[in-house]
């Protein structure tokens, strides 16, 4: 799911391997209403991520990256595709050589404009956003599958989430691809999000969120009374700040909200099926069930 302002247009992507355009200005919605899509896309595969390019922003139409997994005779695959305001796609870049599906995306600017993906293999590929799409770059980061991916708000450090329990900021403006910081939790991580002040080691935090699969509860042994809790952590100290709590399942979504409250906010989908907004603080401030 991703939604854009310029155009307004959401996507959503599912296991049908379809892609719809659907209205995104509020305006021009009926609340308590049903709508249909504006147009759909005939993707191929099982749709699990898509993402509006950030460096698009004001013009009439823009691109969007979408990472499938394999479905019938379908490879798993990465693509950018170019978005009119219509919802009417083209597709621009196709990348079907991978080491397995792709588990999130991240556009990543500099002198030439990137994609990283996450892998279960515990590796983030740097991909060339434009044609050939070549690979330009992979970082071996984890001891597990890597399941999502942020990027601080100046775009200088890419921040993982990993089912080995850790999530680490890389430094993606050098080519080196340092790794600046290293937290860690006891509990598998799904799910990843930063303030908009983050720097590692150095200010803002970052929010981490997870748990073991619900397949996995009932007969697990180190199950954590906190096992479903988003943790907001301090990026200087490493130190646990507040939590998010409440769910009743693995969180597989974490948005960071950094206008709402006094001092920033997140949200956090779950396999319980509700979506909940806590402050930095910890302070549950919405919380809606999904169905």
């Amino acid at each position: 799911l991703g939604v854009t302002s310029a155009p307004p247009l959401l996507i959503s992507g599912s296991a049908d391997g379809q892609v719809n355009f659907w209205e995104g200005d509020p305006a021009r919605l009926k609340p308590l209403t049903v709508t249909s899509p504006k147009k759909t896309l005939e993707h191929g595969g099982r749709v699990r991520v898509l993402k509006w390019c950030p460096f698009d922003e004001g013009s009439a139409g823009r691109r969007f990256a979408s990472a499938s997994e394999k479905l019938g005779s379908t490879p798993a695959m990465i693509a950018v595709w170019h978005a009119s305001p219509a919802g009417e796609a083209e597709k621009v870049l196709h990348i079907k050589d991978l080491p397995g599906k792709a588990n999130d995306l991240q556009w990543g600017g500099g002198g030439k404009l990137k994609l990283f993906s996450a892998h279960d293999n515990g590796y983030v590929g740097v991909w060339l956003a434009e044609a050939p799409g070549s690979l330009m770059k992979t970082i071996k980061l984890h001891n597990a599958a890597i399941s999502s991916l942020t990027l601080s708000s100046d775009a200088t450090t890419l921040v993982t989430a990993s089912h080995d329990k850790t999530s680490k900021a890389v430094d993606v403006s050098q080519p080196a691809t340092e790794t600046l910081a290293t937290f860690e939790l006891n509990r598998p991580l799904n799910a990843v999000a930063v303030s908009e002040d983050f720097q590692p080691q150095k200010t803002g935090t970052v929010v981490l969120a997870g748990g073991k699969d619900a397949r996995d509860v009932t007969r697990a042994k180190d199950m954590q009374e906190d096992e479903f809790e988003a943790k907001v952590i301090d990026s200087a100290s490493g130190k646990i700040l507040a939590a998010g709590a409440g769910h009743f399942g693995p969180v597989h979504g974490l948005l960071s909200l950094p206008r709402i409250g006094t001092a920033g906010a997140f949200a956090t989908v779950s396999e319980d099926g509700c979506l909940k907004v806590h402050g930095l603080d910890g302070t549950l401030l919405h919380s809606d069930r999904l169905t």
